[in-house]
């Protein structure tokens, strides 16, 4: 598994993008740091570790895509079966499931997958 996902986001890539990030927030207590807004970490320790949900899927009244990748860890794909069959007020839905791919797969070689399934779902609701 660990050599998949080395496949799937080279070291290089990798490199050249944290690299790239780090030079263009240069803000911090030294070189090399990063100021970030740490908002989803808050979220993530006040709801999700402790099972409390942030939202209500039930109440969303919008549009809503769902797209997983399969080698996502952050989020298994129960839990975004879960949330699609909670969507009960969404005018329209989808979920999209990529092979291939890590939490982080807007960024890997399936990226254009990612964007074409959103580009298609906006498209598709535009129309709506």
């Amino acid at each position: 598994m660990r050599r998949k996902r080395a496949r799937l986001l080279p070291q290089t890539w990798f490199e050249a993008r944290a690299d790239a990030t780090c030079a263009s927030g240069q803000e911090g207590s030294g070189p090399g740091q990063l100021m970030a807004p740490n908002g989803a970490v808050q979220a993530s320790r006040d709801y999700w570790a402790s099972g409390r949900p942030l939202h209500e899927p039930a109440r969303i009244a919008v549009p809503v895509p769902i797209v997983h990748a399969d080698l996502g860890r952050d989020g298994p794909i129960d839990m975004s079966r879960a949330v699609l069959a909670e969507l009960k007020s969404a005018t329209h839905q989808r979920r999209v499931e990529i092979g291939d791919g890590t939490h982080s797969v807007f960024k890997e070689n399936n990226r254009r997958q990612v964007f074409d399934a959103v580009d298609g779902f906006l498209g598709e609701t535009a129309e709506v």
